[in-house]
């Protein structure tokens, strides 16, 4: 899979950003149980792609926590990006 070549609009690229919150061990490698999701590197390949097309993108990668367990830690690390 690729992302269009525009997948954000050049005049919205400037006000735009994307994050991905996921767990460190949400993949099979490390365990994860996802019925064999690999969401941490699905999370990597995304936020290269769209950093490949002039998006300001960013990962944060929840050290020791799950995909069931990274939930909670959401609301917690939003705060922090918008600055609350």
């Amino acid at each position: 899979r690729s992302l269009p070549a525009r997948a954000i609009a050049a005049d919205k690229r400037d006000d735009f950003s994307m994050t991905w919150l996921v767990g460190e061990l949400d993949t099979p490698a490390k365990g994860g149980d996802d019925g064999g999701f690999d969401a941490l590197g699905e999370a990597k390949s995304a936020e290269r792609a769209f950093r490949s097309t002039g998006v300001e993108t960013s990962l944060k990668v929840l050290p020791g926590e799950t995909h069931v367990t990274s939930v909670h830690r959401g609301a917690e690390e939003l705060r922090r990006l918008f600055g609350g």
